[in-house]
């Protein structure tokens, strides 16, 4: 991966380019997000040949991209675990991920302390495959290709609102709060 900024009228690269290895595989990326300030930028990757698939979080520091934490590994490399978003600042990151074996569930976590903590328990309806965090990672909307739900962090938990909306479609929620 490589990122580039577009300033008077040029394009340059920002940072090294970011290979995702491990000691005994190349995951293939599946998923980018970026944050609204350009700073932290979050991958999904897979092993095509596996069921690993992994999610990695970079920060842009003194023009390096440097990885933030540990990697959020998950035990199955399908479409539904290959989900990623990050808020504004890029301090919160919501991730759909098969943590357990027995289906992708979603969790978000914060950046405090040099360490990601999970804000509040996971979302555990685990027919979402697709998710979009607020920018100030408040709110997070998951879909299928069904339906929508949006959860909203009160009192230290996630907590839906509304009804669910009949409509797998993310695209009229790319900026919201």
């Amino acid at each position: 991966v490589m990122v580039f900024e577009y300033s008077n009228g040029q394009w340059s690269q920002i940072g090294q380019r970011i290979s995702f290895w491990d000691v005994y595989n190349k995951f293939e990326i599946e998923k980018i997000s970026m944050s609204g300030d350009g700073e932290t930028l979050a991958l999904s990757a897979k092993v095509s040949t596996t069921r690993l698939a992994k999610k990695r979080v970079f920060g842009l520091i003194d023009n390096q991209w440097v990885q933030k934490g540990p990697d959020f590994t998950s035990f199955n490399n399908d479409p539904h675990t290959s989900a990623v978003s990050l808020n504004q600042d890029g301090s919160i990151v919501s991730i759909i991920c098969n943590f357990d074996g027995l289906g992708a569930v979603a969790k978000v976590f914060q950046w405090s302390n040099n360490q990601w903590n999970q804000l509040g328990s996971q979302i555990n309806d685990r027919t979402y495959t697709n998710l979009r965090l607020s920018s100030n990672g408040a709110k997070i909307v998951l879909s299928n290709t069904k339906n929508t739900s949006v959860f909203k962090f009160t009192n230290g938990s996630w907590v839906r609102i509304g009804a669910l909306i009949s409509s797998g479609n993310l695209n009229s929620f790319n900026s919201f709060d």
